[in-house]
């Protein structure tokens, strides 16, 4: 998954417990350029409460994904408005920081 936006999932990415945690495993599983927002958590094994080696390779520079606490009204054009809903990010507005 590349470009896209995850928001408000608690975790944000569950991946199937089968998975074994290497290397070679998690080149196939791209998660990058991500906008991680607002979710309790971000990239877990099913039923494994420790995503501490996820959290690490997955939060590497070389992905350039981007973890915030925003609100849906700071993160999207319009959030609200049930007639007219916008999922684009507010680009302008949002402030990567390490």
């Amino acid at each position: 998954m590349s470009k896209s936006v995850i928001s408000g999932f608690n975790p944000a990415v569950i991946l199937d417990n089968e998975i074994e945690l290497s290397t070679e495993n998690l080149n196939k599983l791209k998660f990058s350029e991500m906008y991680f927002n607002n979710s309790n958590g971000n990239i877990f094994i099913k039923n494994k409460p420790n995503n501490e080696d996820l959290e690490n390779w997955y939060g590497n520079s070389l992905f350039f994904n981007v973890y915030s606490k925003g609100s849906d009204s700071e993160t999207f054009i319009n959030s609200q408005d049930a007639k007219n809903l916008d999922f684009r990010l507010k680009i302008d507005e949002i402030i990567a920081s390490n």
